[in-house]
């Protein structure tokens, strides 16, 4: 259980100094966070231009 804990903390921790490091440069942080919004939101979007513009999947 204690070796549990550790990794936890010890990814807590690596993620902290990621975020600050990344936070250091804002304009790196912010064009990574659009390019992740727009990639998560290609697939539904691609759906539903899919099912709206034909009559979906066959069968």
């Amino acid at each position: 259980m204690k070796n549990i804990r550790k990794t936890i903390e010890l990814y807590a921790w690596y993620a902290r100094i990621r975020l600050q490091r990344n936070m250091a440069y804002r304009a790196d942080f912010f064009i990574g966070l659009v390019i992740t919004v727009l990639n998560a939101a290609g697939g539904p979007v691609f759906q539903f231009v899919l099912f709206t513009s034909t009559k979906g999947y066959p069968g």
